[in-house]
């Protein structure tokens, strides 16, 4: 298996782009959903809104034997936490067809090679990618915790 990244650079690129990130949106709001969340932003995701931050990130294509299997985008920032620079990964989509392949791994090696920086992400909802950063060895920095509305304790009168 055959593995590149490319950045995207031309209409037909930023057209997957905004293909993947409309798929990862989608993807998001299920696991949403899942958390009892209405997430206002996923469920008016438009194709304008994924291209909208094009311009200050860089957008990578990412292929499995020639074939585009997803993307991720990345930007240059400093951290929230330490103002240490960084790079921050606003996303990475792995088609559901290519999942479980190292793809994700293979990537995250690419952009340490690549920029020599800490890098940092968010993980909403819960979803399967929070263990390909474990995996990794990415550290929780912050962590936000919510007790839904189903919890047993809005039953009980145990203080």
């Amino acid at each position: 298996m055959m593995l590149s990244f490319k950045l995207a650079t031309t209409e037909e690129d930023l057209n997957l782009i905004s293909k993947f990130k409309m798929e990862l949106m989608q993807y998001h709001v299920e696991f949403a959903i899942a958390e009892g969340i209405n997430d206002e932003e996923l469920f008016n995701y438009s194709r304008e809104k994924s291209l909208s931050t094009v311009p200050q990130r860089e957008s990578y294509l990412l292929f499995r034997n020639d074939c585009p299997v997803g993307m991720a985008q990345v930007e240059e920032q400093i951290s929230s936490v330490d103002h240490e620079p960084i790079l921050f990964v606003h996303g990475i989509y792995i088609q559901s067809s290519a999942r479980n392949g190292s793809i994700g791994g293979s990537f995250l090696r690419y952009l340490c090679k690549k920029y020599k920086k800490r890098i940092e992400c968010e993980c909403w909802y819960d979803i399967p990618a929070a263990k390909l950063y474990e995996r990794a060895g990415f550290r929780p920095l912050v962590t936000r915790y919510m007790l839904p509305l189903t919890s047993r304790f809005y039953g009980s009168d145990q203080n």
